[in-house]
């Protein structure tokens, strides 16, 4: 292992270069134990910090078009990247479908599909996970490919509860993305691009529609959220 203007062993911040060169192996499927750009050095932690939360929608429309594994790339190429920003971040994953949970970085590769999208769910799963102590630059990613829905509820009356929810967090000041994912091959549905919309505006926050192959790029544009 060298690095250009070599760092003493004692300033290398040994578990998190050693989480980037795991996550860095199993994104670029690069044998490598450790490069360059995985070191991370103790004074370069920053007093700045963030609380962000990426939530990944994981019901059965996900597996359409390869969704979820451009999905599950995107999330950790993410987790990757945000070490190299100016700034310390907690990063909490979340998946969600008929169930709302955390789940740890290298768990979002087994991710699989299944069930329907409980959105209000999982909006009072991350209002409960930001009001529950003091957060610094709260921040929320949500990557999903449809609109909110609930066996036994129309999708109307659904609907409602999740704005419902979305306007509980709203006071929290929490910026927020959704990434609304439309493969090229398959036809836009208005319906989810509206439903959609209504939540980011309950939100107050940003709504991008991006195809799979694109989703990396939007995740990894931190800036875009803050503008």
């Amino acid at each position: 292992m060298e690095r250009k203007n070599s760092e003493s062993k004692a300033n290398i911040h040994i578990p998190e270069t050693t989480r980037r060169g795991i996550i860095r192996r199993k994104v670029h499927l690069d044998g490598t134990l450790v490069r360059d750009e995985d070191i991370v050095c103790l004074k370069r932690r920053s007093t700045q910090r963030a609380d962000i939360v990426v939530a990944i929608d994981s019901s059965t429309s996900m597996e359409q078009g390869g969704k979820l594994e451009f999905a599950r790339k995107a999330c950790l190429s993410f987790h990757y990247y945000q070490d190299s920003r100016l700034r310390d971040a907690r990063l909490e994953f979340i998946s969600f479908n008929e169930r709302v949970e955390k789940i740890a970085p290298l768990d979002v590769l087994t991710l699989k599909p299944g069930g329907m999208t409980h959105t209000a769910e999982l909006l009072d799963f991350v209002f409960r996970y930001f009001s529950s102590q003091a957060r610094e630059n709260p921040e929320l990613y949500i990557i999903t490919d449809g609109y909110p829905q609930r066996s036994g509820i129309d999708d109307a009356g659904y609907l409602s509860i999740t704005l419902k929810t979305a306007s509980k967090l709203r006071p929290l000041r929490i910026k927020t993305k959704i990434l609304l994912i439309q493969p090229p091959d398959y036809e836009a549905n208005s319906n989810t691009v509206a439903y959609n919309r209504l939540i980011c505006e309950g939100l107050g926050g940003q709504l991008a529609i991006v195809g799979p192959e694109a989703l990396s790029c939007a995740m990894i544009d931190i800036m875009a959220v803050r503008n």
